[in-house]
C-alpha cells in the first residue's frame, strides 16, 4: 500500500483524499453511547404499543435496505423514530440515525407532488435516510473534529510565534540589560511583557473562535450538500433508478414549509446556517439527478 494512503487516505464515499487520524472504533463508540441519551433529549423513542407505532417497521425495512447498500460496513446501523413533532432527521458517528415522527406524518400528508411522479412513504422517508446514512459513510463528524483540530493546532502553533518574535524575545534582550544594570526598570519591564502576552492571547482566542466557526459552517453546509448528492445514488442502488427523485421532492417539500427569508436577508440567513437553503439544495438536487440519469 502506497505511504500516502496511510497519510491521506481516501474517503469511502468521495474518494478524495483528506486527513484521517480518528479511528473507526471511535466513531462506533461515540455514536453507540450518544444514541440513546440523544434520543430522550429530543422526544423519545417512538415504541411499537404507542399509537403510532405502524410505522417503526417501515423506517426499518427502508433503512436496512438503504445500509445494505453503504460503502461502511463497519457500522452497525441502526433507525429510530423520535416521538416529536419537529421536522428533523439525524445521525451520529457509526451509523445511529433517527428521524422524527412529525417528519413522517407531515411527508405522509403531503398531497403536492411539485410537478414530480407520485412518491410512496417509503420512497420519502428513503430521501431522508439516505442522507443521514452518508453522514456517517462519509464521516462528517470524524472530517469535522479532525479539521477543527488540525486549525487549532495551526492557531496555537501561529500565537506561539507571534508571541515569541514580538515580545517573548525582545523583552527578554531588554530584562537581561536592565539586569545586567541593577535598572529598577525589570519589574516593569516583566508586567507590560506579561500584560502583552495575555493581550496576545485575548486576541488570537477571539479570532480563532471567528474563523473556525466560520469555517465550521461552510464544512457542515458542504457536508449537506455531499449526503444530498451521495445519498440520491445511494437511493438509485438500493431502490431503482427513478428513487432519487424523490430527493428532489423533499426539497420542495422542505421549501414550501420552511421558506427562507429573500434577498439579502435570506444571503445573511444562509451564512449563518448549518445547512444550504432548501432552494439551492434543491438546484444541486436536480443537477444529480442529471448525472445519475446519463449514468443509468
Amino acid at each position: 500500500m502506497p505511504i500516502i494512503d496511510y497519510i491521506l487516505p481516501r474517503n469511502p464515499v468521495t474518494q478524495r483524499r483528506e486527513l484521517h487520524f480518528i479511528p473507526t472504533w471511535v466513531e462506533n463508540f461515540v455514536g453507540e453511547h450518544s444514541y440513546a441519551s440523544l434520543i430522550a433529549d429530543s422526544g423519545g423513542e417512538l415504541l411499537p404499543s404507542d399509537t403510532d407505532g405502524k410505522y417503526i417497521a417501515l423506517v426499518q425495512k427502508v433503512g436496512e435496505q438503504l445500509a445494505e447498500h453503504s460503502l461502511r460496513k463497519e457500522f452497525k446501523y441502526e433507525f429510530k423514530i423520535i416521538n416529536s413533532n419537529v421536522d428533523n432527521a439525524w445521525c451520529l458517528p457509526g451509523g445511529k440515525i433517527a428521524i422524527n415522527l412529525g417528519l413522517i406524518k407531515k411527508m405522509e400528508a403531503e398531497n403536492n407532488r411539485f410537478g414530480l411522479a407520485a412518491f410512496s412513504l417509503e420512497q420519502k422517508i428513503a430521501a431522508v435516510l439516505s442522507h443521514e446514512i452518508i453522514h456517517a459513510a462519509a464521516r462528517h463528524t470524524g472530517r469535522a473534529l479532525e479539521f477543527r483540530l488540525f486549525m487549532m493546532g495551526i492557531f496555537k502553533a501561529v500565537e506561539i510565534w507571534v508571541k515569541y518574535a514580538f515580545v517573548t524575545h525582545p523583552y527578554e534582550q531588554k530584562i537581561t540589560q536592565a539586569k545586567d544594570k541593577n535598572s529598577p526598570l525589570v519589574a516593569q519591564l516583566e508586567r507590560e511583557k506579561n500584560d502583552k502576552l495575555q493581550s496576545i492571547s485575548r486576541l488570537f482566542n477571539h479570532a480563532s473562535a471567528w474563523i473556525l466557526r466560520s469555517l465550521t459552517l461552510c464544512n457542515s453546509r458542504s457536508h449537506e450538500l455531499e449526503s444530498d448528492k451521495y445519498g440520491m445514488s445511494l437511493m438509485q442502488k438500493a431502490m431503482g433508478t427513478d428513487a432519487p427523485q424523490a430527493a428532489i421532492w423533499l426539497q420542495h417539500f422542505f421549501h414550501a414549509h420552511h421558506p427562507y427569508p429573500s434577498g439579502k436577508w435570506g444571503r445573511i440567513w444562509s451564512f449563518f446556517s448549518t445547512h444550504p437553503t432548501p432552494q439551492e439544495r434543491l438546484e444541486e438536487n436536480k443537477k444529480t439527478w442529471a448525472e445519475l440519469t446519463k449514468r443509468s
